[in-house]
């Protein structure tokens, strides 16, 4: 058995946000079953959930041919609304009463500032197959707004996900297969309840041959009840349309042989896919993704190469703007020998572009949305570790250079220069130095509106740049007990700062670690002092 915990405590977990504080304490029992009791982020499929933070209860348990995950917690904590006023409106009035309002009393309602309600979460995968060579997974996860939480309030909301998963693999995974999809279905204001059989039949009053369409719905929201609020607020009505518009899926393809890693990814995610323990992902797109890194002479050579192509309106609606993007990333990485420098090269070409054309520039949503441009990217990066005089010498620099081609009637071009450069020294007595350079240099230019003669004919140009000096050194006392830290970093030109930083690092024991810094950050108008103290505690 293993245990463990983790506690983050800090001065800005504050009622009216979200809990910043953690913690956790953990349980494992030989592999098999691990248990995590208050903030955990749960490893599901990622269409699912990634990254999310539940505070509750998550534990897996892993037999090989049967194992489960399972999370139940929550992902929002409450946060009550702000009361702004009272005010008077006619009771019949509604399409003048804001929704953020509350009735008191005749025709007086209080007005406030919607707050957040606890949001609870449950998430359950059974799967078969250790993963070795193969496992199949079905994931259900449903997360709800508690409209009684909160007395001032909006929109309690509701999502529902379900989905399924399996890996197959041979040959040490050397080949290995990976699929995911996932349906989802939400509802954006739990509030009104569900709809009653009642209210379905008011629906079909007065119309023809809508007796059988009635039924079904009725059947329909009976099983769909257990699951979800059923309502006018339902998201998408119809998720599985002849778009399937909630529908994601990810299938990716991995082979490592002769020193070669190639990977293929295709993914398609709807307009209306919704997960609330995934809610960062990107949706109305698809697109694939190949790559391929390979290693030569005895690793010393390394090239890598990767492309993407993904578009949005995947359901090919006509009065939305179909844009397509692709991305190619090219690198060569060189390592001669051990007594010279290694050297790095990378190109890349990033466009955007739709089907708008100077001919629809009288539509200004239109002219908005015009996307036709490319942008290169080059890379050159060099190592270098020698010695001079007994002192061991560290030489990093690189080279960053971009350039954006805009073609539309906008012409907003940039070109962007990074360069950078650090020699780390490392002396025979207990001493490191860092001497360290960056410049930066961006510009931009677009055409701009005439308008006595209503054409993009008219340059505007704006530049930033500034350089940094850094100066650093690291000082070991007392059998390398105690480090001593000292960093100077002043930047000049359009970004003009300067940063002072001291702090030490003293090891009581084998148990026991003392840490301090203190930063002094000057700007032109204000000045920042941060000062901190940790202690790191292994048993």
């Amino acid at each position: 058995f293993n245990f463990g915990t983790n506690i983050h405590i800090t001065n800005e977990n504050k009622p009216e946000r979200q809990p910043q504080n953690r913690f956790l304490a953990t349980l494992d029992a030989s592999d098999i079953l691990k248990l995590q009791f208050g903030d955990a982020y749960p490893t599901l499929p990622s269409l699912v959930m990634s990254g999310k933070r539940v505070r509750g209860i998550t534990g897996s348990l892993n037999l090989g041919f049967f194992n489960i995950d399972v999370s139940v917690g929550q992902t929002e904590r409450l946060i009550e609304g702000t009361i702004l006023r009272d005010s008077t409106f006619r009771v019949a009035d509604t399409s003048s009463r804001p929704k953020e309002s509350l009735f008191l009393h005749d025709s007086t309602y209080r007005m406030f500032r919607s707050g957040v309600y606890d949001r609870d979460l449950i998430a359950i995968r059974p799967s078969f197959g250790s993963g070795e060579n193969f496992q199949w997974g079905i994931t259900y996860m449903k997360v709800k707004d508690n409209p009684s939480s909160i007395v001032y309030g909006t929109f309690p909301k509701e999502n529902l996900v379900a989905g399924t998963d399996f890996m197959f693999a041979f040959d040490d995974q050397h080949f290995k297969w990976q699929t995911q999809v996932a349906l989802t279905i939400s509802n954006n204001d739990i509030s009104k309840g569900n709809f009653s059989d009642d209210d379905f039949r008011g629906f079909g009053k007065g119309k023809s041959d809508s007796a059988k369409v009635v039924d079904d719905l009725i059947s329909t929201a009976k099983l769909a009840r257990n699951v979800i609020t059923v309502n006018d607020e339902i998201f998408p009505a119809n998720p599985a349309d002849g778009s399937l518009p909630s529908l994601g899926i990810e299938t990716e393809l991995t082979m490592n042989y002769l020193n070669n890693f190639i990977r293929a990814l295709g993914f398609r995610r709807g307009k209306a896919f919704q997960s609330f323990g995934n809610e960062f992902v990107q949706t109305d797109v698809q697109g694939f993704n190949v790559s391929d890194r390979i290693r030569m002479l005895a690793n010393r050579v390394l090239l890598s190469a990767s492309y993407e192509l993904k578009n949005n309106n995947i359901a090919g609606a006509a009065t939305a703007i179909t844009t397509t993007y692709g991305t190619l990333n090219t690198s060569a990485t060189v390592y001669p020998a051990n007594y010279l420098p290694s050297l790095t090269l990378g190109y890349g070409l990033i466009s955007r572009k739709n089907p708008i054309t100077l001919a629809d520039t009288s539509d200004a949503v239109k002219r908005q949305q015009i996307a036709d441009e490319g942008t290169g990217r080059y890379y050159v990066g060099m190592n270098y570790d020698f010695t001079v005089s007994r002192v061991r010498q560290s030489v990093t620099t690189s080279v960053s250079i971009a350039n954006k081609a805009d073609n539309t009637f906008y012409k907003r071009n940039q070109d962007n220069v990074n360069v950078s450069a650090a020699v780390t020294s490392r002396f025979r007595i207990p001493l490191q130095t860092t001497v360290g350079f960056v410049y930066s240099s961006n510009t931009g230019s677009q055409n701009v509106l005439r308008k006595t003669t209503n054409v993009y004919d008219s340059t505007t140009t704006t530049s930033f740049a500034y350089q940094t000096i850094a100066l650093g050194a690291q000082y070991r006392m007392l059998n390398d007990k105690l480090t001593l830290i000292a960093n100077f970093a002043p930047s000049f030109g359009d970004f003009q700062r300067t940063l002072l930083q001291a702090g030490a690092d003293y090891r009581l024991n084998d148990y026991h670690t003392l840490t301090s810094q203190i930063d002094f950050i000057k700007n032109p108008n204000t000045s920042d002092l941060i000062a901190s103290v940790v202690w790191r505690f292994n048993f």
